[in-house]
Formats: C-alpha cells, structure tokens, sequence
C-alpha cells in the first residue's frame, strides 16, 4: 500500500492551492484529500471518503498506534480484516450492507451472529483513546492547577474562561478533556518555549497510570 506517498502528495496538492508558502499549514479534510487522489475504482464508484481513510487515517494514525502498542509488549500484530482479496471484495459492496439506518457493520455483524456472543456483535465501538480527563482529576490534577489556574494574562487567551473550564472539568460536572488537554500544551509550550522557564511542578515528571482505558468513538 502506497499511502504515505499519496498523504503525502495529497497534503501538499492541498498546501499549495491555499497558497501557503511553508510553515504551519491547516490540515485537509477527507473529502479535500479523497479530491486530489489520483482516480481509482473506488472514487469512481462515488466511495472517495473510503480510498481517502485507507490512504490517510489508517496507515498514518491507528496502524501505527497498534504497531506500537504491540511491540512494546512483545507482541506481533496481525489485521485479518485488511486482508487484499477480502478489502478489495467489501469495497465493492451496495453501501446498504455495509451502512443502515445508523447501524454500521451490517453484513460483518449478521456473519457473526452464532459465532460470536451477541455482547460482542453490539458492543459499542472502542478506538485507541486514553482517560485523559481521568488523569487530569487525579495524578495530573497538581500539574493541570499549577499550569492553567496559575497562568499569566495571555493576550490570545481568555483567562477567567480557562479558569472557569478547569474548574468544572477539576469539580467533574463537565468533560473538557479535548479543550483543556489544546490548552495545557498551549501553555506548557509558552513556559519552556517562550518564557525559557522550568515550567510548574510536575510538568516535566513521567506519569504512570494503571487504569481501565475508556470508551472511544475514534
């Protein structure tokens, strides 16, 4: 599989069309990447998004993490179900068995009916995300305290409104993971990259958290 080769041609056919010159450069979405793939059956059988993953998100985002995860652990990794002859085979599918009325997987799960126990069948989907928001209650909590409930005045930041998102976060009434994990880096990088400084305590520790991961939609 040629994907990064193609990512790679796809992002900078993007870069370029927005004129940007070099430096940071917004990321394409699929539907930008699948329009600058070169033609293949699958676009032409209207399935871009599909040839745009296979390309992109797999090879450069979920293939990697598990290659890691396994071999970190001694570990071989195989993925049956990117086998050539069976994903050439599911490409071609009517998208009715593959999608319906919100339920994805359909030929896969109607297969597996008998063979595998029906908690597995309708298990909701389980990707490679960590408790982050977790952490940031517990082991990380002194670290994310010291770095946005203590932070300066920042002139590309509202700082009574990242108080008041980690202080809910802190309380657990609501789950800002996502925001405050863009601005704990933001912050952190200001500190050792901008201010030259040591940064907060426990900013530079290694936390290691033995715990159940959660659920994910990725």
């Amino acid at each position: 599989m040629r994907a990064t080769g193609d990512r790679a041609s796809a992002v900078t056919a993007h870069a370029k069309a927005d004129g940007s010159k070099g430096g940071t450069i917004n990321p394409p979405s699929p539907s930008t990447i699948a329009s600058r793939l070169p033609p293949t059956s699958v676009t032409t059988a209207g399935r871009p998004l599909a040839i745009a993953d296979s390309r992109t998100y797999l090879p450069g985002d979920l293939l990697v993490k598990m290659d890691i995860a396994t071999m970190a652990t001694s570990l071989e990794g195989r993925s049956p179900l990117l086998d050539q002859n069976l994903i050439e085979f599911v490409t071609h599918l009517p998208t009715r068995l593959k999608l319906r009325g919100g339920e994805s997987k359909v030929l896969l799960r109607r297969l597996m009916k008998g063979v595998l126990p029906e908690r597995v069948i309708n298990r909701p989907k389980m990707g490679f995300g960590v408790p982050v928001g977790r952490w940031m209650r517990g082991p990380m909590r002194t670290l994310v305290e010291d770095t946005l409930l203590a932070m300066p005045d920042r002139s590309i930041v509202d700082r009574d409104f990242v108080h008041r998102l980690a202080r809910e976060h802190l309380s657990g009434r609501v789950d800002h993971t996502a925001r405050l994990w863009s601005l704990l880096m933001l912050e952190l990088w200001f500190i050792h990259v901008v201010g030259g400084g040591p940064g907060p305590a426990g900013s530079q520790d290694t936390y290691r958290v033995t715990t159940t991961p959660e659920r994910s939609t990725g």
